[in-house]
């Protein structure tokens, strides 16, 4: 089974930080065009994902659709699914 973890840091200089990764051949990692996404979030009718830490959604980007359903958190402070 694949994991989501999340966790988020503060930056004060993104440019710094992005370079430095670029520079990491351990991370591979590069720029990416900028993006706009539109997400709408579902209610079950029998449960509530918030109570049950669980989210559905629709995301839209440019002309792609993708649906994601996201289970309980494993983490809190990674926030790991």
């Amino acid at each position: 089974m694949l994991y989501e973890v999340e966790q988020k840091f503060p930056c004060r200089d993104l440019t710094t930080v992005a370079l430095k990764l670029e520079r990491s051949a351990e991370w591979n990692v590069t720029w990416s065009d900028k993006r706009e996404q539109a997400d709408v979030y579902y209610a079950h009718p029998c449960r509530n994902f918030a109570e049950t830490d669980e989210a559905l959604r629709i995301r839209r980007v440019g002309s792609e659709s993708r649906i994601t359903y996201k289970g309980p958190k494993l983490d809190r402070e990674t926030k790991t699914r």
